[in-house]
């Protein structure tokens, strides 16, 4: 009896010591497999609260906690890149706003400059007083140029800017957009030239004042930045789509400046080096119209190279 009392004892401490071992072990494989993930993700989400978007939480398990983990690190992410790009535009934003500042200003200031020279006296001398007008004129242009551009972007910001799309002739408005570019630039050693590869029309659905606001854009700016050489706009059709391009021996874009070059505000440092002025808008602006008549532009460039503009049309069908 005594014997079997002892064999009971033994059985009762051996059944609790494996059940202690097993529940030890069940602890430890939760400890494992649940607490030290839930740790971690509450470690990274704090750490992402305060700010520290670079944060990843290194969990590689394919369940609720691994998903957890993931969508955490996908939410860094996402506000690692929204907040560096915030910063950008901010730091774009206040360039520009001093780039237009500058920009009104210096006309404003010849203009009354000139204006105030020809009331002091200077309108007895015909020569001066063609030479102010003109010089006024030129500077009122350049007013006019920059408040378009300001009104556009910011209609484009507000979804404010509709383009109705019919069918137009682009044919006699390259002539008239690059003969333009020729007589403003005569005096220059750069030679301006239009190649339409016997096209006797250009018929496209689009719209006739904006696509010359974006051809007007893309020959000054590749005037602007070419000192000699060539400045030469082609057109050609294949397969129902007509190609538009603007090449030019100029100065070129380095590749990351190619990546941004399409941003609202943006310009180049070797742009702002060579040329003092300018929102960075056109390009902008550009693009947004284009992507209006259902295409994409493009740059190929790089430094001392020239830069190449490009983008495509369907021909007009009915």
């Amino acid at each position: 009896m005594v014997g079997f009392v002892l064999y009971q004892s033994e059985s009762s401490i051996n059944i609790f010591f494996i059940t202690a071992v097993g529940l030890g072990i069940i602890a430890l494989l939760v400890d494992r497999w649940i607490n030290v993930p839930i740790r971690k993700v509450a470690e990274g989400a704090k750490k992402i609260k305060d700010g520290n978007f670079e944060t990843r939480i290194e969990i590689s398990s394919k369940d609720e906690i691994g998903e957890l983990a993931e969508t955490m690190n996908e939410l860094a992410t996402t506000l690692e890149s929204d907040i560096s790009n915030m910063k950008k535009m901010e730091q774009v934003r206040t360039e520009f706003l001093s780039n237009v500042t500058h920009e009104l200003k210096t006309p404003i200031a010849s203009i009354a400059g000139y204006l105030e020279t020809l009331k002091d006296g200077a309108l007895t001398d015909n020569d001066v007083n063609r030479t102010f007008i003109k010089r006024s004129l030129k500077n009122a242009k350049r007013l006019e140029a920059l408040v378009t551009d300001l009104v556009d972007i910011s209609r484009i910001e507000t979804g404010e800017m509709e383009i109705q799309l019919e069918k137009v002739d682009l044919k006699p408005l390259l002539e008239e957009v690059i003969n333009d570019a020729q007589q403003r630039n005569e005096k220059h050693e750069l030679d301006i030239s239009l190649e339409m590869n016997n096209q006797k029309e250009i018929i496209v659905n689009g719209n006739l004042d904006r696509l010359r606001q974006v051809f007007d854009n893309l020959i000054s700016n590749a005037i602007r930045y070419t000192v000699n050489g060539s400045v030469v706009m082609s057109t050609e059709k294949n397969n129902g789509v007509i190609e538009f391009k603007v090449q030019d021996t100029g100065i070129g874009i380095d590749a990351e400046s190619a990546e941004r070059i399409f941003e609202r505000f943006f310009r180049t440092d070797r742009a702002r080096q060579i040329v003092r002025g300018g929102t960075g808008l056109g390009l902008a602006i550009s693009k947004h119209i284009i992507e209006a008549h259902n295409s994409n532009i493009s740059v190929e460039s790089s430094e001392k190279n020239g830069s190449t503009f490009s983008f495509n049309l369907k021909s007009y069908t009915n």
